[in-house]
Parts: C-alpha cells; sequence; structure tokens
C-alpha cells in the first residue's frame, strides 16, 4: 500500500489556504492596535493642546508630549546654561 502523500498545490479560488486556523487573527489585531495609535496621535496633533501638564507647578517637572517643539527654559545668568549670542 502506498502511504505517499502530495504536498503543495493550490486551492482554487481567491484568498482559500489549506490551513484551519485563524493565522490572520493576530496580524489583525496588530494591524488595528497601530491604526488606532496613528489616528489618535493624529488628532492629538492637529489638535494643538494639552501638551504640556505641569500638575500645578511651572518649569521642569512636567510631562511634555512627545508630538511637539520642547518648551526651553533658559535662564542666561544660571550656571551651566547654553550661550544665546
Amino acid at each position: 500500500m502506498n502511504n505517499h502523500q502530495k504536498t503543495g498545490g493550490y486551492t482554487a479560488g481567491l484568498f482559500q489556504t489549506h490551513r484551519s486556523d485563524i493565522w490572520w487573527l493576530e496580524p489583525l489585531l496588530t494591524g488595528l492596535g497601530f491604526l488606532s495609535f496613528v489616528i489618535y496621535t493624529t488628532w492629538a496633533m492637529f489638535q494643538g493642546d494639552y501638551y504640556w501638564f505641569s500638575a500645578g507647578s511651572e518649569g521642569f517637572g512636567g510631562y511634555l508630549s512627545p508630538f511637539y517643539s520642547p518648551l526651553l527654559f533658559i535662564e542666561e545668568s544660571a550656571a551651566g546654561s547654553a550661550p544665546l549670542l
């Protein structure tokens, strides 16, 4: 008796495979997560508000969103400050 099985080949039809598992679920979830991140960050950038959180105190120690240009607090008389010429 011959126990040889053929490998390879193609199934007929568009998007048809021999696989029976849902292999496409994890790439789909990853793509949806990335798409939601891109949509949220685009909305946050064009909104132009809520990019600085200082918790009631000004100066250093607050949160600066990475999607905006940094706020520069430069006192020229402080030791170690950059010379602005």
